[in-house]
Parts: structure tokens; C-alpha cells; sequence
């Protein structure tokens, strides 16, 4: 594993390195997230993506984990700013086509990503994704607020990185998203989806608590060249609890790109 960080407009965004294969993947954490809170199986240990074929970039968005100060400004630009830093990353460390992967709200920022940038990005995972605003996503996401909502081993996770300060992020993250239609009227992930030119991989827990199915189904069925799995007992955090399965799901479909099945 290698660490560091890359100057984006005056900004210092940290990332982590793991594995030294010939695919890249850039990953996208969910809110507030780094690659070690939210991604540990998949980065490390024996649920791991294949450390000698695949190359695992971890970001931390600009206003979580190591990329603070500054304290996360939320606008109607904030995920193209993280597609942004993802691609400046990715561009410093001399990667020019790559796999993104996204879990929640940085299945957004995937998605977002591959259809910005068609000729780097040849490939697509996300799960977890909320594909449009409405009332009923936003209460459903907005019952975090309550800590008992989280387990012990995933709010340890977050005391690692932020101490007590996760609560006032987290919080924070969420009355932008009690706020969403302010910031983005009538919004919805279709006019990306649309345009993406890779593979897409859609997976979704069916015992999700914050993902209804319709989420997932949306997403897959506006991408031209899109697989959804279903976790019959999965939930929002599948790639954890599922580690293993996720591992194969997810290398069979890597194999398929690079394969140009």
C-alpha cells in the first residue's frame, strides 16, 4: 500500500494505493467515507480483488478523511468537484483508462464519472445507488441522524478517522440531503446513465433499508450496457457483509471487460 496526496485548484486530495495489477480501478466512498472505513475487504485480506491484477485507488473526496481543511462545501457542483479530483488523480499517477467503482453516495459520483470522461473509464460498479430524489429516499437516508442506526463495528470505523467530529459530519451530510431539491431541482442520475459508454455493473441489496430495488433497476435499465445482481439477504453495506461473493461477482464482470466480452 502506498499513500499520498495531489494538488487539485489549491486542494490537497489524498488517496491510498493497493495492489500493483494492470487494471486500474479508482474507488469512490460513500458519505464521509475513505477507502478504510468503507471498502476494508475489498482493499485488504483474503476478500481482496486480485492484488496482482487489479491496482485499487482509494480517493478521499475533498472535506473527508485526509482531505480536510477545507470542511466539505456543499453546492450544486459538489460531485462533479469529486468526478473532478477523481480524474486529476487518476491523471497524476499516469492512468489513462481504468475501471471507477462507487459505493452510495459515491455511486453517484461513478456513474457521473463514466459519463464524463468515455475514454478513460471502461468499466463501471456501483451498489447502493439512489438513481433519482424523492421524498421517500431522502427520509429513508435521513434516519441515520439516529447512531443507534449503526452498528458498533461501522461507527468504529469512523472514530478511527475522525474522532468524535464523524457525528457533526455525518449530520451535516445529511440536512444537504433533507435539502437536495434546492440544490439540484428534479434530480436524477438518468441524463448520465444514459450516457455512459462502458460496461455498467448495478448490484443491490434487497434488504436494504435505504435503496429501495427501483433504485437499481432505474440506474441499469438507462445504461445501454448494464448487469444488474440482486443480494437476496444483502444489505446497504452487501460488499461487507457478502465480501466473498462480491469478490467473484465483481472479478468475473472485471474479466468480461478486459476480455471485451
Amino acid at each position: 500500500m502506498t499513500s499520498g496526496s495531489i494538488t487539485v485548484d489549491g486542494n490537497h486530495i489524498w488517496y491510498e494505493k493497493f495492489g500493483t495489477g494492470s487494471h486500474a480501478i479508482l474507488l469512490y466512498p460513500g458519505a464521509i467515507g475513505t477507502g478504510r472505513t468503507d471498502f476494508g475487504p475489498q482493499i485488504e485480506g483474503p476478500n481482496a480483488l486480485n492484488p496482482m491484477k487489479y491496482t485499487l485507488i482509494a480517493l478521499e473526496p475533498l472535506g473527508w478523511g485526509r482531505s480536510r481543511p477545507p470542511v466539505r462545501k456543499y453546492s450544486s457542483n459538489i460531485y462533479n468537484n469529486d468526478v473532478y479530483c477523481g480524474y486529476k488523480i487518476m491523471e497524476a499517477l499516469g492512468y489513462t483508462s481504468y475501471s471507477v467503482m462507487g459505493w452510495s453516495d459515491g455511486a453517484k459520483t461513478a456513474i457521473i464519472m463514466a459519463a464524463k470522461y468515455p475514454s478513460r473509464v471502461m468499466s463501471c460498479v456501483v451498489w447502493g445507488v439512489i438513481g433519482y430524489s424523492s421524498p421517500k429516499s431522502v427520509k429513508s437516508v435521513a434516519i441515520t441522524k439516529n447512531i443507534r442506526f449503526w452498528g458498533q463495528d461501522l461507527m468504529d470505523n469512523y472514530l478511527k478517522v475522525y474522532g468524535q467530529e464523524w457525528t457533526n459530519l455525518w449530520n451535516r451530510h445529511i440536512e444537504f440531503l433533507e435539502k437536495v431539491d434546492y440544490f439540484f431541482p428534479n434530480w436524477s442520475i438518468i441524463e448520465y446513465a444514459r450516457k455512459i459508454q462502458s460496461p455498467v455493473f448495478v448490484l443491490h441489496g434487497d434488504q436494504d433499508p435505504i435503496v429501495e430495488l427501483e433504485h437499481s433497476v432505474f440506474v441499469a435499465k438507462q445504461a445501454s450496457d448494464s448487469q444488474l445482481h440482486r443480494f437476496p439477504k444483502g444489505s446497504h453495506n452487501l460488499h461487507i457483509t457478502y465480501a466473498m461473493e462480491f469478490k467473484r461477482l465483481v472479478e468475473t464482470f472485471l474479466e468480461e471487460v478486459d476480455n471485451g466480452y
